[in-house]
């Protein structure tokens, strides 16, 4: 998914006369997702979100999905060795994005 797609999640708000995406009350915050796995970062794993989404999606590009869904902001500081976060099922964050997903641009 790329980056603009996934943008259609976020309110696009007016700061100071700039269109912005309001990364603070969009719909993740409501993203009930309940089919996951959890799995404990390894070594060689850590602080990398690209890693971790290549093992389990089969690609690097949804480190940020994990992240989010496990309300990390920095990998430096929370993606550590022995760590135990939760792996969404794509299939069930898929069928939130398109319930979820704001029609047209504004």
């Amino acid at each position: 998914m790329t980056l603009k797609r996934r943008q259609n999640i976020y309110k696009k708000v007016t700061v100071d006369g700039n269109k912005e995406l309001d990364y603070l009350s969009g719909n993740f915050v409501r993203m009930d997702i309940d089919d996951y796995k959890t799995y404990r970062i390894p070594s060689y794993m850590s602080r990398r979100p690209d890693l971790i989404s290549n093992k389990h999606y089969g690609n690097p590009h949804y480190g940020w999905l994990i992240m989010e869904f496990n309300d990390i902001f920095d990998p430096w500081d929370e993606l550590t060795t022995g760590k135990i976060i939760k792996i969404p099922s794509l299939k069930k964050y898929y069928n939130f994005y398109n319930k979820n997903k704001q029609r047209g641009d504004d």
